[in-house]
């Protein structure tokens, strides 16, 4: 019996920095989150603590915070390991290799479990190792080049090719090729980067116009900064 609330706290360190972004939970909650860790081993030892003696009380606790924060360090590398696995499933969803959610609210998820790291305590270079291990930019590359190959092949419709373009055409499918479109999932692909795209259409000579090499910039602008200038065209189709 005396140790249930342990185990309850326990469980809502271990599920809640998973819970928390996904089920849009009140940002309020995940202090708790990681404060519980601490407060089930200091109900656990309880007993204990209170059997010392004073002259011993300073080297227990000692001893009793060093390891809730040892605890709370495992914790903390659990809920990175989470915040990984569930970016890398809402960018897979994006590309049809998962069902569900439509990509404007995959984003959105994203945000909240960022933020939800930064409120638990994870500094930028650890969420920045995050995202890579999630492979999350890639599959903003990949995004973003579906937006560059619709307007290089200036297509009126996003599933029709337009028979009035066959060298735009043409010059769209051997960038293609560069990239792994057989892949078994999106982690695979090798997206150029926004010089090598404009270098390979120019060399080719088609022209880049400036629809076209708006959607270069934006895309140049995201490799800089990681940000997307127009995410709402880009996730909406509004090419």
């Amino acid at each position: 019996m005396k140790n249930i609330i342990p185990f309850i706290l326990a469980i809502y360190t271990l599920s809640s920095p998973y819970l928390i972004p996904l089920l849009g939970i009140n940002e309020s909650f995940a202090w708790p989150a990681v404060t519980a860790g601490l407060i089930a081993v200091v109900i656990l030892h309880f007993k204990d603590i209170k059997s010392l003696s004073i002259d011993k009380l300073t080297v227990e606790m000692r001893d009793k915070l060093n390891e809730a924060q040892s605890i709370i360090s495992s914790l903390k590398t659990f809920a990175g390991a989470l915040a990984e696995h569930s970016m890398t499933d809402l960018m897979a969803g994006c590309f049809g290799f998962q069902g569900g959610i439509g990509r404007y609210k995959r984003f959105e998820l994203k945000d909240k479990i960022i933020e939800t790291l930064r409120k638990v305590g994870f500094a930028d270079s650890e969420i920045k190792e995050i995202e890579i291990r999630s492979q999350w930019q890639r599959g903003v590359r990949m995004i973003y080049w579906n937006a560059i190959s619709h307007v290089l092949e200036k297509r009126t419709n996003e599933n029709q090719i337009n028979p009035n373009e066959p060298e735009r055409r043409k010059v769209s499918q051997e960038l293609s090729a560069l990239m792994r479109q057989d892949a078994e999932d999106f982690t695979e692909w090798n997206v150029p980067t926004s010089e090598e795209m404009e270098k390979f259409i120019t060399d080719r000579s088609v022209i880049i116009d400036k629809p076209l090499q708006d959607w270069l910039d934006d895309y140049r602008g995201n490799l800089s900064t990681g940000k997307i200038g127009r995410l709402d065209d880009l996730l909406k189709g509004k090419y």
